[in-house]
């Protein structure tokens, strides 16, 4: 079986959620930082097969997404979580350079899922609902166990200047990405350095993937 060529040139709209997602971790107010997170991650799949002239649907979305817990199950757990994770953020905010260093490790991460979702949707990985669950796996155990050179890269875009409040709120409120001109330049100065990188994230991927569907169901 012939697989697709990675695309590992730099294109905005593949990655714009994914930056917005780091990001998100800069947002002073404690919990909507999370919020906004969630809302750029699992907006990923939608925006990077429109813009590849796809359209997904909204069971393969979600499967690409990773599991989801029902309504009871996630309020239940929130509320659980809220006065610990209230207390954590607050510190982080408090100690800023801690939530410089997640943002970073943030956007690290989801620059990569960005281009592997890119990638799955050109292997025909997000066909259906279950090779999309099996796309989702393979790509949380390949950057897992794979250490990215593009931290440096999300280091130098949060050293720029970074207006992180008023990106956010235009990019909620927009269903097309949304220009962030500085952020931009620096990706595209920046991205051909790890174009080799990317093609061997690609590879790893196509591996354990092949592996994980020849060794069946879970």
């Amino acid at each position: 079986m012939q697989h697709p060529q990675p695309q590992t040139a730099f294109e905005w709209p593949i990655y714009a959620d994914a930056t917005f997602a780091g990001l998100a971790v800069l947002f002073p107010i404690p919990l909507l930082d999370w919020a906004l997170e969630e809302y750029f991650r699992r907006r990923m799949p939608r925006t990077i097969a429109r813009h590849r002239r796809r359209t997904l649907p909204l069971a393969v979305i979600r499967a690409a997404n990773g599991p989801q817990h029902g309504c009871l199950a996630a309020a239940l757990n929130f509320l659980i979580r809220l006065p610990l994770e209230l207390l954590k953020r607050i510190f982080r905010k408090l100690l800023y350079i801690l939530t410089v260093k997640e943002a970073t490790d943030k956007l690290n991460y989801y620059w990569q899922r960005a281009f592997l979702l890119d990638y799955a949707l050109a292997a025909g990985h997000l066909a259906t609902v279950e090779s999309a669950r099996q796309a989702q796996q393979t790509v949380e155990e390949v950057l897992t166990s794979s250490p990215s050179p593009m931290i440096r890269l999300a280091r130098m875009v949060l050293l720029s200047p970074l207006p992180v409040m008023r990106l956010l709120r235009r990019a909620f409120n927009s269903q097309t990405p949304i220009a962030a001109p500085q952020q931009q330049n620096i990706l595209r100065q920046q991205w051909s350095a790890y174009q080799d990188y990317l093609q061997t994230l690609a590879e790893r991927y196509e591996q354990t993937y092949q592996a994980r569907v020849e060794g069946g169901p879970d």
